[in-house]
């Protein structure tokens, strides 16, 4: 039990993607403890920025290192040390090591060794880094996971305890109370709201120490604030170092010596990380020596890429400038010359930095360094802070809404709330919420997702029943005028547009869950532009589908020739990951070893992403009892199908991606059901992944070559198909 005095703190890694730290701490927060690195090769990709960041808006910070137990402890301990091991400061918490056996691979990694070889292994890695920090380490665990996976360890106690426990007034602590020390961090949620977390997303760690600031501050030392060093990388720091010490005729060996910041340069790669060093008034230079080094730095700045920013980052800062003015998001991205950054959202950004950016205004690129957290923007003295005037943006063609408009229900609501409501209102009808948003002429809302609603009221909504109306307008709280002829909803004007029975679709945005990864999608996700049938529509009698399809014998084999196709189904990286560790589990090998094998370590990148094949000797490589257990594992006849496919030609001429998805589309509705769930069940839902893509001439396999759907629905498709052309 809390007594109200501990001190609120919250863990992140990569997952809560862009983090503006300055309002976390506005908003309460004290500490923040940010995830470094995980196994012996995986370093988070927002380690950086949130590192520096943290520091600059004075939170305490923490860095925790993931652990995995078939990997090397030493070699973890290493791999943390490498990246964490020379910025951790005396005012910084303790390293902190995270034992947990979430998700269910990790539980079976545990389960492959003994619980005395786990405890070794942890007591492995504490060691070590005790050894090369000075500190005790703290221990991430919870109950059930140090109970049943860890032997209820009492040796381990000495080092402090970061308890995990929810819903609960106080923490149940294993191994008799820790040893009688008790916990020292308690994380009580992991579905905090905390401003600055992006769209606030109930999905955050929340944690308490178990005393007070103050108790907590001077554990560490800590009497005063931290001096703010340059925001530069540390090649630039290194370079400055260097330079200022030729101009003061001195050795620059010396000067890297004598302030100890050797480690900015090596290993090499440490040269692109911001620089989290001590301030240049905290280095052991004299004044004559600080002066030239802040002149051997003048100019330098950080660039994106060193604070881990990426394409999707940079077009969300777009949209939020954007917001400010009389200028639609994408516009705002295209008048600045980088529309490419829409392709590979997971990329980092490096392309020009802000200044260079001309065609934007100064108020433009200061709104963009504000949301990305980077240096503030200044114009040239003869600017005189005044904005220059923008040039008219033309407006697109085609444009549903027109962010510039008025908002129709105040600056409340914005295009994602009525996102929201439309699937949630899908859920609970069971129908298909995509449709819905179509047949009410709301596509464009999923293109400016954050900027306030303006289009039409909800009375003059097209294509949705009077029910449905009322249905929404509650679900948003807000008011609606019925026409008198119109009360009696049960003989309303139309039914909802998807009428006919479908399996509803997951909505992201309705609930949000633990795993962050699918936070992204709840910013990215894309509607399809198809135009359902209109409500009155009747479909054609589906009674007698199965006499209308050609017969097929399904006992019979599947022909030969089929396994020789060019294309191979659809896979997201992290299915393939799970694959492989299925594969590893029955073979007793390592799944991470599988995968180095193979060269796919890099899937861990990009969990969500499109899996894009094995090269011919990889497949060769990781040999055939493998391959046959990971095709196993993917549900595919044999391991061609895991083969990059080569380039594949034009199977129809003249067809689009948007052609295809509409095929799916009629050919699901003449069965009576959800032309989505086809594209889904098919591994093809990635045609419709962005607007420009929905117009390139469509490469994919021939309809009949939909090896995961039934025979039923590929002949269904190549009906379809003949009908229309």
């Amino acid at each position: 039990m809390t007594n109200g005095k501990q001190a609120p703190g919250i863990d992140v890694s990569h997952y809560k993607n862009q983090i503006d730290w300055k309002r976390v701490k506005e908003s309460g927060v004290t500490y923040a403890v940010l995830k470094c690195t995980e196994s012996d090769n995986f370093v988070d990709s927002r380690f950086d920025y949130n590192w520096t960041q943290a520091r600059r808006v004075g939170l305490i910070r923490g860095a925790y290192h993931f652990f995995r137990p078939l990997a090397d402890p030493v070699a973890q301990a290493q791999h943390f040390l490498r990246i964490a091991g020379d910025i951790l400061h005396k005012t910084d918490l303790p390293p902190v090591l995270d034992v947990e056996v979430y998700p269910d691979f990790i539980k079976n990694e545990y389960k492959r060794i003994s619980s005395r070889e786990r405890q070794q292994r942890v007591k492995i890695w504490l060691q070590t880094v005790e050894a090369a920090t000075g500190r005790l380490p703290i221990i991430y665990t919870e109950f059930y996971t140090w109970r049943d996976f860890l032997g209820n360890n009492m040796e381990l106690t000495r080092y402090p305890l970061w308890i995990a426990n929810y819903k609960v007034e106080r923490p149940k602590v294993p191994a008799e109370n820790w040893g009688g020390r008790g916990w020292t961090f308690w994380q009580h949620t992991n579905r905090g709201v905390v401003p600055g977390i992006r769209d606030e997303a109930a999905c955050v760690d929340l944690n308490y120490y178990i005393s007070d600031l103050d108790s907590l501050k001077a554990s560490l030392k800590i009497d005063a604030p931290r001096s703010v060093p340059p925001a530069i990388t540390n090649g630039d720091m290194m370079a400055g170092l260097i330079d200022a010490a030729d101009a003061q005729g001195g050795s620059s060996d010396e000067w890297v010596a004598r302030t100890k910041l050797r480690y900015l340069v090596d290993p090499i790669g440490n040269s692109l990380r911001p620089y989290d060093g001590p301030a240049i008034e905290e280095l052991p230079l004299n004044k004559r020596e600080k002066r030239a080094l802040y002149k051997a730095i003048e100019g330098y700045s950080l660039n994106f890429a060193a604070l881990g920013i990426t394409h999707q980052d940079m077009v969300n800062a777009f949209y939020y400038a954007a917001s400010l003015g009389n200028i639609g998001g994408w516009d705002l991205v295209e008048k600045a010359g980088l529309g490419y950054i829409g392709k590979n959202r997971t990329q980092i950004y490096t392309g020009p930095a802000l200044n260079e950016l001309h065609s934007l205004s100064w108020a433009q690129k200061e709104a963009i360094a504000a949301y990305l957290g980077v240096e503030e923007i200044n114009p040239p003295e003869s600017q005189e802070e005044v904005e220059l005037p923008e040039e008219e943006t033309p407006e697109p063609e085609v444009e549903v809404i027109d962010p510039g408009l008025p908002p129709t229900y105040g600056a409340e609501m914005d295009n994602q709330a009525v996102i929201n409501a439309f699937y949630l209102m899908a859920l609970e009808l069971d129908v298909n919420g995509q449709m819905m948003i179509a047949a009410a002429g709301l596509e464009g809302l999923g293109d400016a997702r954050k900027l306030v609603y303006s289009g039409p009221i909800i009375e003059d909504l097209p294509g949705l029943s009077w029910e449905i109306k009322v249905h929404l307008a509650g679900l948003l709280n807000v008011s609606i005028v019925i026409p008198e002829d119109q009360i009696n909803l049960d003989q309303g004007e139309g039914e909802p547009p998807a009428e006919t029975p479908v399996e509803p679709e997951p909505e992201p945005a309705v609930e949000i869950p633990v795993e962050a990864e699918i936070e992204e999608e709840l910013v990215e996700l894309e509607l399809p532009e198809v135009i359902p049938p209109a409500p009155t529509v009747e479909y054609p009698d589906t009674d007698h589908l199965e006499d209308q399809l050609p017969e097929v014998d399904l006992t019979q084999p599947v022909e030969e020739e089929k396994e020789e196709r060019s294309w191979f189904p659809t896979f997201s990286n992290q299915e393939v990951i799970e694959a492989f560790f299925q594969a590893a589990e029955r073979l007793g090998r390592e799944g991470w070893s599988l995968l180095e094998q193979a060269g796919l370590l890099d899937l861990d990148l990009d969990r969500t992403g499109r899996f894009a094949g094995l090269a011919a000797e990889k497949i060769e490589q990781i040999g055939e009892d493998v391959a046959e257990l990971v095709v196993d594992a993917l549900g595919i006849d044999n391991k061609k199908s895991l083969a990059k496919p080569p380039e594949i030609g034009e199977p129809y001429p003249g067809l689009v991606n948007l052609d295809i998805i509409n095929l799916f589309h009629q050919a699901a509705a003449n069965a009576g059901q959800s032309g989505q769930q086809w594209l889904d069940a098919s591994g093809m839902a990635y045609l419709n992944k962005n607007r420009a893509s929905r117009f390139k001439p469509y490469r994919g396999p021939q309809v009949t070559e939909f090896l995961r759907l039934s025979e039923q629905q590929r002949s269904a498709l190549q009906g379809a198909l003949e009908e229309s052309s």
